[in-house]
Formats: structure tokens, C-alpha cells, sequence
């Protein structure tokens, strides 16, 4: 939502261009988890990646340079919440959830492309 420009460029780790974006990666470290491979072909995951996420949306920079201060919390964070997210998951508010769906749809809309979106 908070992306207005369309800087961030999601894309499925199903898509066959991941595999060029993280090359080296396995196939397993890649659906472990999320990356953000910058326009230099950088490429953060997890824990990690959140700062510079976050450090490119209006509204959440100041967030990202604290959680990248603050960076083997934000890696311990991202790991509790990832590794739980099936749990975690049913107990968000059907207000989120709905809100989360429309902002996909209306990304895959600006995009021209599904994204291939899960939980």
C-alpha cells in the first residue's frame, strides 16, 4: 500500500526470472524465506531485508534505520513470525486479511501480471 510509485517490483519466487535475481541461492534458501534484490542486484532476505524495505516507503523510513540498528532483533523478529505464520496466520482480523487481498489485487492491476501471493 504504502509503495505509491511502484518502486517494488513483486515477483513470485515461482517465476523462472528468481533464479537470475538470486543466483547461488538453492531452491530451498529461496522459499525460506523473502528477498529484496536492490536496482545493483544486492540481495537481502529475511531479517535482513527489512530495513531497506522499509527504508523505501513513505512512512516507514524511520522504522527501517531503526530496525537496521537494532538488526539481530529484527532478524530474531522476522524468524519468530515466519516460522509461524500458519498459527499466526487465522488469529489476523478479516478486516487485514480483506485489505491485504484488495491491495494485491489492485498491485496485479497497476502490474498487468498475477501475483502469485501466499501464506
Amino acid at each position: 500500500m504504502r509503495d505509491r510509485e511502484c518502486r517494488i517490483r513483486p515477483l513470485a519466487l515461482q517465476d523462472p526470472r528468481t533464479a537470475g535475481l538470486l543466483p547461488g541461492m538453492s531452491e530451498e534458501d529461496r522459499f525460506a524465506s523473502f528477498h529484496l534484490v536492490d536496482a545493483g542486484g544486492t540481495a537481502r532476505s529475511g531479517g535482513a531485508a527489512l530495513p531497506d524495505l522499509l527504508g523505501q516507503l513513505p512512512g516507514t523510513r524511520r522504522l527501517g534505520r531503526l530496525m537496521g540498528r537494532a538488526q539481530p532483533l529484527t532478524d530474531l523478529a522476522y524468524e519468530l513470525i515466519a516460522n509461524n505464520r500458519a498459527a499466526i496466520g487465522p488469529h489476523l482480523p478479516e478486516a487485514w486479511v480483506r485489505r491485504a487481498d484488495a491491495t494485491i489485487r489492485r498491485r496485479e492491476a497497476e502490474l498487468g501480471r498475477t501475483l502469485d501471493v501466499g501464506v
